[in-house]
């Protein structure tokens, strides 16, 4: 997944302010680079430290705008405090309802899960694959003024 700077940044932030889980929306800019970001405004009266229940109706909302200024939907990005990396199982289960949700419109998606407290990025990308969605792990590619940083 390509990602700017900037929005890695935000990503960063968001993930920081709340001791919830708590996520948001990703957007693609020019290039398939991820150059926008929407944090999520869930619910404070459902969050816990280690679920999180996205506002779906406020997300759909944001990507519609998206939609209307060219702004291509690139996935849902959401914090684990509990350090893991991996996907649970309830992730798997939003990730497919995602997709199929946008089969209409998309080919593949990123899931990108930022762990607390390392403050780690794990890019996971889903992708329809003959009957089915398949999901692995995909690199991050952080880009400056579309130049790869090394």
């Amino acid at each position: 997944m390509k990602i700017t700077k900037e929005v890695l940044t935000q990503i960063e932030k968001i993930a920081n302010s709340k001791d919830v889980e708590i996520g948001g929306i990703l957007g693609f800019g020019e290039n398939e680079i991820v150059s926008y970001v929407i944090a999520d405004l869930p619910d404070d009266s459902v969050g816990c430290r280690f679920d999180y229940y996205p506002n779906i109706t406020f997300l759909n909302e944001q990507i519609e705008k998206w939609a209307e200024q060219g702004i291509d939907f690139a996935g849902f990005f959401h914090t684990h405090f509990s350090g893991s990396q991996n996907l649970s199982d309830t992730d798997k289960v939003y990730i497919n309802a995602i997709m199929i949700s946008s089969k209409d419109i998309v080919d593949c998606l990123f899931f990108p899960v930022f762990t607390l407290p390392d403050n780690k990025l794990n890019i996971y990308k889903a992708c329809f694959q003959g009957e089915g969605i398949v999901i692995e792990k995909d690199e991050l590619d952080i880009v400056w003024n579309e130049t790869p940083e090394t």
